[in-house]
């Protein structure tokens, strides 16, 4: 069943700007609650109306989760609220349309352990996802490195039409990687285009004749089967259960993850600063760390706006640190990661949202947006769906400026054009993108360049045109989106 459109009504409203006496007022006097109130008091974390809607309407437990086809769960942002939910009968392993349980989705930690207890209570034999635990994860078997001879390589299934090969090491077979291709060409001082028009037996053959004796270390993945990096074997690079360890033991680090080579580290300082008219916000740096050590260890700077827990990363090297490991003990990295503070960059970071929050965005910069929205994200309903909200949220420019798309407009044109929305509504709407519907994305982390080059860069109309008004908490947090990549997840609760 779809979610009534209710977003018009009196207590709706009341509920949105968190009027308390407006609500009393409307459900002492019997006016009808539906179930889009009680999802949206959850969401804006208006504990007060919620309680006035539990107890005065009690049938909207049985009827939400049935209307909206998830739990309010699923949308929580405070431990009162969860608990106030649990209280009242709504239920921690009550799937969304997508097969996620709540403590899946929910983005603080506290709360999202909570939900994962209550759900673990009633299914005690059912093992649950765990939230973050680093020190589980078995890095240590599943990364080695060896000190190898280039002849100890030796080629295979290559493929002459694809020029894909993979590598056969000590009796396995390992996929080869870009890392690879582009680190062993860097090290043997060749350009890695040579994969293009030679097989790999080819090109290995070449060099054994040339270069019989060269010998690296090499990175494998023992899980995914891939070859990674080669540098030199002098190279110090930090075991995989030292740099484990090191994430685990670190009260900071929040979650781990790895991806193509790098660990992902997030980690949070617990400081704040709040920017006018919009929201307080956290801070938060990332690291990444190259498990086969081809490049730096670099720290990204990050916030997570806490009005909705939406987290975004200055991906751009203006707000990136290099740090170079002295010792394969651990000490240095655990040091460094203890006392990074970085204040300037933070200060610099603030400056620049609260800048972006004064100036109002350009069609230009509205279109960098959309265009990145419509090369990541693979179906077409789900990118008109966010088109429509982004321009939704600009005061429809196309009408403003009486065309039938803003592609319309000439390029030299469109960054003195103005639209109705600041620049950082088009950042939050990235960074809420990114968090909540991230499965949606190809690759996350261009959304992360974008956010880091605006705030890096001169906005088009900074200091032309004076932004003042308040910014929105969400901006896409009712669109429902059919997403295709958790299709067989969802199947198994259909």
């Amino acid at each position: 069943m779809e979610e009534t459109n209710c977003t018009e009504s009196p207590l709706y409203k009341a509920i949105e700007a968190k009027n308390q006496a407006v609500v009393n007022f409307l459900i002492t006097a019997g006016y009808p609650a539906t179930p889009a109130d009680l999802y949206r008091a959850v969401e804006v974390d208006f504990a007060e109306g919620l309680r006035l809607l539990l107890s005065e309407r009690r049938e909207l437990c049985s009827l939400s989760e049935e209307t909206m086809g998830r739990s309010p769960l699923h949308e929580v942002r405070s431990l009162e609220i969860a608990e106030m939910l649990l209280e009242a009968g709504f239920k921690p392993d009550q799937p969304n349309r997508l097969g996620e349980l709540p403590h899946e989705t929910v983005q603080d930690r506290e709360i999202a352990l909570l939900l994962q207890r209550k759900y673990e209570e009633l299914h005690p034999a059912a093992l649950a996802l765990p939230i973050v635990k680093p020190a589980e994860l078995a890095w240590d078997q599943r990364f080695t490195a060896e000190v190898v001879e280039l002849n100890d390589l030796v080629p295979v299934d290559c493929n002459a039409a694809t020029g894909s090969f993979a590598i056969e090491f000590n009796g396995e077979r390992f996929q080869t990687t870009s890392r690879f291709l582009t680190s062993l060409a860097r090290k043997l001082k060749f350009s890695n285009n040579i994969f293009n028009y030679f097989s790999g037996e080819e090109v290995f053959s070449r060099i054994y004749e040339r270069a019989p004796d060269v010998s690296f270390r090499v990175t494998f993945d023992n899980e995914q089967k891939k070859i990674l990096g080669v540098v030199d074997q002098t190279k110090k690079i930090l075991p995989p259960q030292i740099a484990c360890k090191i994430f685990a033991d670190d009260p900071k680090v929040i979650d781990v993850q790895y991806e193509d080579g790098v660990w992902k580290a997030e980690l949070d300082i617990d400081q704040y600063f709040t920017i006018k008219n919009d929201s307080e916000y956290r801070r938060k740096f990332f690291l990444h760390y190259p498990v086969d050590g081809i490049n730096m260890p670099a720290i990204y700077l990050a916030v997570e706006r806490q009005i909705c827990a939406n987290g975004a990363t200055a991906f751009v090297n203006q707000f990136k640190t290099e740090i170079e490991i002295n010792d394969q003990s651990g000490t240095h990295l655990s040091r460094l990661l203890r006392s990074f503070s970085n204040e300037s960059g933070f200060l610099a970071l603030e400056s620049r949202i609260a800048k972006a929050q004064e100036t109002f965005a350009s069609v230009a910069e509205l279109l960098r947006i959309e265009n990145l929205i419509n090369t990541q994200i693979n179906d077409r309903e789900v990118v008109s769906q966010l088109t429509n909200r982004l321009e939704e949220i600009a005061g429809d420019p196309c009408a403003r400026y009486e065309i039938t798309s803003l592609n319309n407009i000439p390029p030299k044109r469109r960054s003195l054009l103005p639209v109705d929305c600041s620049v950082n509504d088009l950042l939050n709407f990235c960074s809420e993108l990114t968090t909540h519907h991230h499965n949606l994305i190809n690759r996350k982390e261009l959304f992360d360049v974008l956010f880091g080059t605006l705030l890096a860069s001169e906005y088009d109309l900074e200091g032309l045109y004076h932004f003042n008004r308040q910014a929105r908490p969400f901006y896409a947090n009712d669109l429902h989106f059919a997403n295709r990549k958790n299709e067989e997840r969802r199947l198994l609760y259909a």
